[in-house]
This record gives C-alpha cells, sequence and structure tokens, in this order.
C-alpha cells in the first residue's frame, strides 16, 4: 500500500473508464473453424468478414449494443495478438475488451490518465483524418487482458454499420 492507504492498481483505476463497453475481442488460428465454433457453440449465423490490415482478417457481429471481434493474425502482427492466439483451429481467446469513448475531451483526458497510469500502450493509432482513434493499454497484470479504447468521429461513426446481429 502507499501511504494514505492507496495501493496502485486502485490508483489506476481512475485512469482507465469502463463506462462504453462497445466488444468483446477474441483471437483465433483460423477465423473458418472460429466461426463454425461460434456457429454451434452460439447460434451465430451472420457475421461481417473484412481485412483491417494487412497482417489481420476480422470478423464483427453484433448481439445487441454489444460487438463481438474475432481477429486471425499473420506473423507481421504486433506481438501483443500473437501472445494469445490459441493452440488449436476453431478455438477462440479473448485477447481485449473494447470501450467507447464519447468525446474528443474524454479521449484527451484518458491520454492523459493512461500516461499517468504508468501503464504501457504497445498501439496508439489514428487513423481517418483523427477520425478512428483507438488505444491498447496493458492491463494484463490487472485482469489478463489487455483494454482498447476506441473513439470515433465524422466519417468513423460509419465503420461499422453494416456489422450484422449475429442471429
Amino acid at each position: 500500500m502507499r501511504p494514505g492507504g492507496i495501493d496502485k492498481q486502485s490508483e489506476i483505476a481512475r485512469y482507465l473508464p469502463l463506462e462504453g463497453f462497445y466488444h468483446f475481442g477474441y483471437v483465433t488460428k483460423d477465423l473458418d473453424s472460429a466461426l463454425r465454433t461460434l456457429s454451434t457453440t452460439f447460434g451465430m449465423v451472420h457475421s461481417r468478414r473484412k481485412f483491417n490490415a494487412p497482417w489481420m482478417e476480422v470478423i464483427h457481429a453484433r448481439t445487441g449494443k454489444t460487438q463481438i471481434e474475432v481477429a486471425r493474425f499473420t506473423s507481421e502482427a504486433p506481438q501483443m495478438y500473437l501472445d494469445f492466439v490459441p493452440e488449436f483451429p476453431g478455438e477462440i481467446r479473448l485477447q481485449h475488451l473494447g470501450y467507447l469513448v464519447e468525446s474528443l475531451e474524454k479521449w484527451e483526458d484518458l491520454q492523459d490518465g493512461i500516461q499517468q497510469s504508468g501503464l504501457s500502450t504497445p498501439l496508439d493509432i489514428e487513423m481517418m483524418d483523427g477520425n478512428l482513434r483507438a488505444i491498447f493499454v496493458d492491463t494484463r497484470r490487472i485482469n489478463g487482458l489487455y483494454m482498447e479504447y476506441l473513439f470515433f468521429s465524422g466519417s468513423a461513426l460509419r465503420l461499422n454499420d453494416d456489422v450484422p446481429n449475429f442471429r
């Protein structure tokens, strides 16, 4: 415990908001096998499939307001993804929890808070002329996963309009 009875983990919690839950981020070795697993286990029949990067192919589906993301990676992907890839085709493994940040002001506050927390951010990207921002925070020692925060504005607000409900 630190002076005043506050330990580092409690301190970090101030900087990482849990409101705005958006998606479960899974990784897999084989997307076709993962789709079969999701179909037989959870009844998923609809999804969108695309490449988000040359090293990452993903499927997205919704259940209510929650999105499910399952990604397959090539060996060129950042290590933070590759470390989670399961051994067997068809297996999916939770790699991150995704949260939406609702305003640029809150995004900037989040960036400041993450920096103050001392947690590492292995991936921090800005795309679509700044309309899409994403940052992954390494919280593995706290919850075993990464936490992803996303901010959409402008044209990025429609980026996932074509993601279907999975049933």
